[in-house]
């Protein structure tokens, strides 16, 4: 089983910060480039 990409972390800091938007389309897109960018679906798993 491959390791996840995002972790609930993420996904805290994330709602932290957001204002309006809170979907996990969104923390995806606003999580920074890299090889292991995790997908929206990295976050509904989380969830």
């Amino acid at each position: 089983m491959n390791a996840p990409k995002g972790t609930e972390y993420d996904y805290i800091n994330f709602l932290v910060a957001a204002k309006r938007v809170f979907s996990a389309v969104e923390a995806a897109c606003s999580h920074p480039e890299s090889e292991r960018q995790p997908a929206h679906d990295a976050y509904t798993r989380l969830l």
